[in-house]
């Protein structure tokens, strides 16, 4: 398993975790509500798509075999389904309905939308405004976050100023 998050991490993640911290070290990113709002609504789906993208490959690869740890060999995904063709038991156990019941009231719902209601609906009008597209690739999504992010800081400067 350890093998399988070096490789996520190099393969994927590292570039993520380089790039925001560069956005941090340029002063595009301090953390507050805001940032990190914008960050999901710019980046969440690009992200995903790639995690997913990373995840099939994996899932999908072809571990060869070793004599010296008897371990069959094959497709993750095909071990991991299949188990019993490769003389292994299913351990997966069904869960009790009222265990179930008890998660699902405890674990908060997952929401369709990458970050709160009103700064979505916000990022949507600033998009129609501006006539921008949801991007499509890191270095797009980091342009997107300054435009968007910009945008909205001085709407919220020029309605502090107002009120003053």
């Amino acid at each position: 398993m350890n093998f399988w998050w070096s490789v996520l991490k190099k393969q994927c993640l590292q570039f993520w975790i380089d790039l925001f911290r560069q956005m941090q070290q340029d002063g595009y990113f301090s953390g507050d509500y805001l940032d990190k709002r914008l960050l999901r609504f710019c980046f969440l789906e690009i992200i995903q798509t790639e995690l997913d993208n990373a995840a099939e490959v994996w899932n999908t690869h072809r571990i060869r075999s070793n004599r010296t740890t008897g371990l069959p060999c094959d497709k993750p995904v095909l071990l991991y389904t299949f188990s019993h063709l490769y003389g292994f038991d299913n351990l997966i156990c069904q869960a009790d309905n009222l265990d179930i019941e008890v998660c699902e009231e405890e674990c908060q719902a997952k929401n369709d939308l990458p970050c709160d209601e009103d700064l979505y609906e916000l990022c949507l009008i600033l998009m129609d405004e501006n006539d921008w597209n949801q991007p499509e690739d890191p270095y797009e999504a980091v342009n997107f976050y300054q435009e968007l992010r910009s945008c909205i800081k001085n709407y919220s400067m020029r309605i502090t100023s107002l009120i003053k």
